[in-house]
């Protein structure tokens, strides 16, 4: 594994131009949520998540093969590549049930041809590098621990999105940290003025967080409608999720995965 962010294939050949990665990625959300939720059934690490997400979106954009495979079965396949690669390997027998206790039934050929060629498309190149690193770096540097869960939990939501594939870590991770800033009503422009990063950057992934909130409160707005227009799904919807179908802000949120949005230890490890 790299040690060095700027001399790893992570920094050399995976930050792409936007120009580069396909339109119409919205529905990988669906996926990488999902992900996410295998990963927490399987009691995997949080890191192993966040690198099978990068891998599927690296895959996706770079192989461009939306369309020959299906994303979950991806999505199990890169979860399984990611618990080798983050040592947190676990037989590929295990993946295939748990990915059907969740409803996603592959067989275990399916789940080694697969991881075949997702290497392949990846060219092997498996280093990962992610934000929580540098984010507990600039939290600590900075003396702003009362931010901290918001800025980890934007750091998680980061990875339903491309921001991954756009931008280095340290970038998405001093976005994070200015967006919780914001909610928390903290001044962070001191703050800003000793760091080297370029600010239209850094505004640039707030944004692209802010607007998946925003796609994802209009997506469970609509969601909501459509459950309370039939009454028998409705009432048993209702039941799982709140009436108004919206995502909380990450202050005000909910954690449903424990091992994914936990606040993070104090000294946290996270490439």
């Amino acid at each position: 594994m790299a040690s060095n962010f700027w001399q790893s294939t992570h920094c050399r050949r995976w930050i792409l131009p936007r120009v580069d990665i396909p339109r119409g990625r919205g529905a990988l959300a669906a996926t990488t949520m999902w992900m996410v939720q295998l990963s927490c059934k399987a009691r995997m690490r949080q890191r192993v998540a966040a690198t099978a997400i990068v891998m599927l979106r690296r895959f996706t954009a770079v192989a461009n093969r939306d369309d020959e495979y299906d994303p979950q079965a991806v999505g199990v396949a890169c979860l399984y590549l990611a618990s080798k690669a983050e040592e947190c390997t676990m037989q590929a027998k295990h993946w295939v049930r748990y990915a059907g206790a969740l409803g996603f039934h592959l067989t275990l050929t399916d789940l080694l041809e697969l991881e075949m060629h997702v290497l392949e498309g990846l060219e092997c190149d498996l280093v990962v590098f992610h934000p929580y690193r540098p984010l507990l770096t600039l939290i600590d540097r900075a003396r702003l621990g009362a931010v901290t869960q918001d800025a980890w939990s934007l750091c998680n939501d980061s990875y339903h999105t491309d921001v991954c594939l756009l931008y280095p870590p340290y970038v998405t991770a001093v976005a994070a940290l200015y967006v919780a800033c914001v909610i928390n009503n903290v001044d962070m422009r001191p703050i800003f003025a000793d760091l080297q990063v370029n600010t239209d950057e850094v505004y640039e992934v707030g944004r692209i967080l802010m607007d998946a909130y925003t796609k994802e409160n209009e997506r469970r707005s609509k969601e909501a409608a459509t459950r309370r227009s039939s009454p028998a799904e409705g009432s048993a919807a209702a039941r799982v999720q709140p009436s108004d179908g919206k995502v909380a802000p990450p202050h005000k949120r909910q954690k449903q995965h424990a091992a994914w949005e936990r606040r993070p230890p104090a000294k946290q490890q996270s490439k």
